[in-house]
């Protein structure tokens, strides 16, 4: 399981950067997919032997609601066979990752292994970026150009923060002293400083304050240590982005969540009439408005696959696509309109039943503590970048954060087997989390 899983973790971060630069076969682009593939047989390999799943009884609950609501919704809509399998590829290619610690005991040298894998593969984006800011787009004003090895600027930057959050939690687990800790952190952070992605303002603190407070006995020592830390990277953040910012707009990082009308004309310009164009919240807005009486849709949704773009190709675009595949900024519009308001709770209460686990995990002393305390921030990461950015068509982010997801989620149950839904603690016999 492990080389599969390491392999994984290489490619979803890199091949989309080796594809774009023609060092690779474009066909190499389905790796994650095969990959996938993959791990589904090593799950029902595993299955076979043991005939159990180390989850959470809410887990499988969760999964039957959401698949049987997409198959409801693809029967109502109709949807073409092309568009839906397009849509089975987007939503369920990082189950069998999901799944597959809950059937394979991952000991924690292997853990040791990928968050290390997974912390190079995030400090090689700082030469890259460096060099597609200073070299590859010199002179060009924007830095949407700097997104290392990732799909945008926006996708790298949640990756970072993502990753400075577990090497946070790691030291508040004793794991990394502090001046590594502050030595990573600040080389994670730079990338961040060089693509004008707004969003590092609020989702830094996410990342830095969640494990900080979840520290039993030294949440305000260590809060003042996150201050501290904080005002140091914000104070690389906002020079360095209105240095690049200032020229090509005459406005400041402030200036633009201070100047009256220009944070609405970014995220909702039609819903405050400073402009007609669709903004982010215009655009979570539009599936409510549109379906409103149409209450099946509006709970179910038009269909997986029948809203997103299609890699099929142009012949496979759901029916929705034409009109509104262009109006959707973030995953959680698509959300919206594909598996309606029900799916998109489902997804949401998931997230929660994670986070909760991820807690649970964090009082741990070792490295399976550091994990969860650092998944807590991670996750809220996750849910706040839903409204932001459309993660369904990120591997990178999709692919890693639910796979550590079913780590945490699989340990958790290990340790404690508790059924959520009535508090009674199980007798379901499965091994302890290897030390």
């Amino acid at each position: 399981m492990q080389p599969l899983l390491l392999i994984l973790f290489c490619v979803v971060v890199l091949i989309e950067f080796l594809d774009r630069h023609r060092w690779v076969p474009h066909l190499l682009t389905w790796s994650p997919e095969l990959l996938s593939i993959g791990a589904l047989l090593l799950l029902l390999g595993s299955l076979l032997q043991r005939r159990q799943l180390d989850l959470a009884p809410a887990y499988p609950l969760l999964f039957i609601l959401f698949i049987s609501s997409v198959v409801a919704a693809l029967l109502l809509n109709q949807v073409p066979a092309g568009a839906a399998f397009s849509g089975l590829r987007i939503y369920f290619k990082q189950l069998p990752l999901f799944l597959l610690p809950a059937v394979a005991v991952l000991a924690r040298p292997a853990l040791r292994q990928q968050l290390l894998l997974l912390l190079a593969l995030a400090l090689i984006q700082l030469p890259i970026a460096l060099y597609q800011r200073f070299i590859l787009s010199a002179g060009v004003l924007s830095g949407d150009a700097v997104r290392g090895t990732l799909l945008n600027s926006s996708g790298l930057s949640l990756f970072l923060i993502a990753v400075m959050a577990l090497v946070y939690a790691c030291y508040l687990h004793q794991h990394l002293s502090r001046w590594l800790c502050w030595t990573l952190l600040l080389l994670l952070f730079i990338p961040c400083t060089l693509n004008e992605t707004k969003g590092s303002l609020l989702l830094l603190p996410i990342a830095l304050l969640l494990p900080a407070l979840t520290t039993p006995g030294q949440r305000w020592q260590q809060s003042l240590h996150v201050i501290a830390m904080g005002a140091l990277l914000l104070a690389i953040f906002v020079p360095i982005y209105d240095h690049f910012m200032l020229p090509r707009s005459g406005h400041s990082i402030i200036d633009f969540f201070t100047m009256e009308g220009r944070l609405e004309g970014y995220l909702a310009p039609r819903l405050t009439g400073t402009a007609y164009a669709i903004g982010r919240i215009d655009a979570l807005l539009l599936p409510f408005q549109l379906l409103a009486n149409d209450l099946p849709r509006l709970l179910l949704g038009v269909g997986i696959g029948n809203v997103s773009e299609s890699f099929l190709g142009d012949g496979f675009h759901g029916a929705w696509f034409a009109v509104y595949g262009g109006l959707i900024y973030a995953a959680m519009s698509n959300l919206l309109w594909e598996v309606g308001l029900f799916g998109t709770l489902l997804l949401l209460l998931l997230c929660l039943v994670i986070a909760r686990d991820a807690l649970h995990l964090s009082r741990r002393d070792d490295l399976w503590g550091a994990l969860g305390r650092g998944w807590v921030a991670v996750t809220a990461l996750f849910v706040v970048s839903l409204f932001y950015r459309n993660l369904l068509h990120d591997n990178a982010i999709w692919y890693l954060y639910w796979y550590f997801s079913g780590v945490v989620a699989a340990a958790r149950w290990r340790l404690q087997p508790v059924h959520y839904f009535t508090g009674a603690r199980s007798s379901h016999a499965t091994p302890p989390v290897p030390q």
